[in-house]
């Protein structure tokens, strides 16, 4: 969970090997590690209409989901 929440990564699929490393570093007895993770995307909304509230960046915290096409990625990691 914690390379989940703190990782800075340049991709999901990146997040999700390092993630499947660490399980098999922590626990010897495991051979192999499978994720799925949902690809969905989520923008900022303007809100600076409504009393100039900056919704963008870092100062961003109101989301919308796209409407448009997703899918899933998945990632599979066993030990040699």
């Amino acid at each position: 969970m914690k390379t989940f929440a703190e990782e800075d990564s340049p991709s999901v699929q990146s997040t999700m090997y390092k993630m499947c490393e660490k399980i098999l570093e922590a626990a010897p007895e495991v051979a192999t590690v499978t994720y799925a993770l949902p690809n969905k995307h989520y923008f900022e909304i303007d809100l600076s209409w409504h009393k100039g509230i900056e919704n963008t960046g870092k100062n961003a915290e109101v989301y919308a989901p796209q409407s448009g096409p997703n899918g899933l990625i998945k990632c599979e990691v066993s030990r040699s």
